[in-house]
């Protein structure tokens, strides 16, 4: 049935690919949600913990001054909650909207579920990021584009092809929570079709991309989970992108353009001095009474005995707090004027850019690219990263195409797979296909620290412990 508007019921589903088991006494005693169970399956994954020696902006960190990727999703994981739970409040509460959300089937429970799937999607959503942050990915996709001329069988399909060539880490993310994440079977977490409906801020597969549509969300490995997913919450059928994924969107990006600031003045690559009165002037022009409270909190610092480097440290956190704070209350708002157009899947954008803050998004962004992303310390470890995985993949794709049953070179890297991405690989079939993603799930599952030492252990610059 092609259903035109979103109903929150189907949105909302508690469905999962494994059927839970006949409820006995133990599940009867257990009296959280179905949303509550997923973050729960969730936050005491190893997936989540590896997080914490990824790359969010500055890889390889020695210190606990900057945030790394898993620091990043607890944050966005905190706003979406909030985002959530406010937009599900206005659903019951707001009179522009509450009756058409109860016709959709809004109920008395709706703020408590939105808010704990956004919970769960702001922990997960950059899992599938492989090292080295979004370089990372570029790094995997290069690789692929230089070597599909001596890969056998994966040219023949164009789908397939694409799917390497524009690695995408959202699709990765999917495949880790309902594959590779392996509790007892093959559903990863298993978690409810709202909350992967929810993770898939691009209801497409790679098949799909143009000019327009850079970014896909699931792997053709993936793509029968998908039109589960699809025809459980009603999304995804001609790109409609779920209600939700737009509240994570928005709080990802809440995050991120604020901390990227924070953490480079943290690292001494932004001049707080220099850059303060530029981007609170550009703010004046948009919220000058979100720039007065910015100003009133500037005299207080000023006024107090606080040594001057920690002066600004205080003084881009109070910053960040107040554009943030802005920020979600007007993506909020976004939501909530645009609730027909979202519902109908005729909303277009993004709650932020959309929102009175955003057209202070460019002014956010110039500044982490020209002082963040171009410093040489960023620079220089991103061009080791571009080596360490260039290495790695050059050295695993011969043994995972040649060396599996083998005592040869090819044999011995093939031993050192996770024996969880094997068993994963052997339960499909054996085609080139697979291979190839059994080399990506390898590669983009390592953290910085791991990739970086298994390169010098595998090149000899640095011998295994204990030798």
């Amino acid at each position: 049935m092609d259903v035109k508007r979103y109903n929150w019921q189907r949105l909302l589903s508690t469905d999962r690919e494994r059927k839970p088991e006949e409820k006995n006494d133990i599940y009867n005693s257990d009296k959280r949600t179905e949303f509550e169970k997923d973050y729960n399956r969730t936050i005491c994954s190893s997936a989540v913990r590896r997080l914490q020696n990824k790359t969010q902006v500055f890889p390889l960190q020695e210190n606990d001054i900057v945030r790394n990727r898993l620091t990043h999703s607890m944050e966005v994981s905190s706003i979406g909650r909030s985002m959530g739970q406010a937009i599900g409040n206005a659903l019951i509460d707001d009179d522009r909207i509450k009756d058409k959300a109860k016709k959709d089937g809004a109920d008395s429970s709706i703020g408590n579920n939105i808010a704990n799937i956004l919970a769960v999607t702001g922990l997960i959503h950059d899992l599938g990021n492989p090292p080295f942050g979004h370089y990372g990915e570029s790094i995997i996709r290069k690789w692929f584009e230089n070597k599909f001329t001596t890969l056998n069988g994966v040219e023949k399909d164009k789908r397939e092809q694409k799917d390497f060539l524009n690695f995408e880490g959202n699709a990765q993310s999917l495949r880790i929570v309902s594959k590779l994440q392996n509790l007892n079977d093959g559903y990863g977490l298993n978690l409810t079709y709202a909350t992967l409906g929810a993770m898939i801020k691009y209801p497409r597969g790679s098949e799909e991309l143009s000019t327009n549509k850079k970014k896909f969300g699931y792997f053709a490995s993936e793509e029968e989970l998908m039109k589960r997913i699809f025809e459980a919450t009603e999304t995804g059928k001609h790109e409609r992108k779920n209600p939700l994924s737009y509240i994570l969107e928005a709080a990802d990006d809440i995050t991120y353009l604020l901390d990227d600031i924070e953490d480079g003045v943290r690292k001494g690559v932004i001049e707080w001095g220099d850059e303060k009165k530029k981007l609170v002037d550009e703010l004046a022009k948009i919220d000058d009474k979100l720039a007065e409270r910015f100003y009133e909190k500037e005299e207080k610092l000023n006024n107090s005995e606080i040594k001057e480097k920690e002066l600004a440290y205080r003084s881009v956190q109070n910053f960040r707090v107040l554009v943030q704070g802005g920020m979600i209350l007007s993506a909020n708002d976004v939501f909530v004027t645009k609730y027909d157009d979202i519902m109908n899947n005729d909303f277009n954008g993004d709650l932020v850019i959309n929102s009175t803050l955003g057209k202070y998004v460019p002014t956010l962004k110039e500044v982490t690219r020209r002082c963040c992303f171009n410093s040489k310390e960023v620079l220089k470890l991103e061009l080791a990263g571009d080596s360490i995985l260039t290495g790695l993949m050059d050295m695993f794709w011969p043994a995972i195409n040649e060396g599996a049953k083998k005592k040869n070179r090819e044999g011995k890297l093939y031993s050192l797979i996770s024996p969880n991405f094997i068993r994963v690989y052997n339960s499909g079939p054996d085609t080139s296909y697979y291979r190839h993603l059994l080399l990506t799930d390898y590669i983009s599952g390592m953290t910085d620290s791991y990739a970086l030492k298994l390169y010098r252990e595998l090149t000899g610059y640095k011998l295994p412990y204990g030798v």
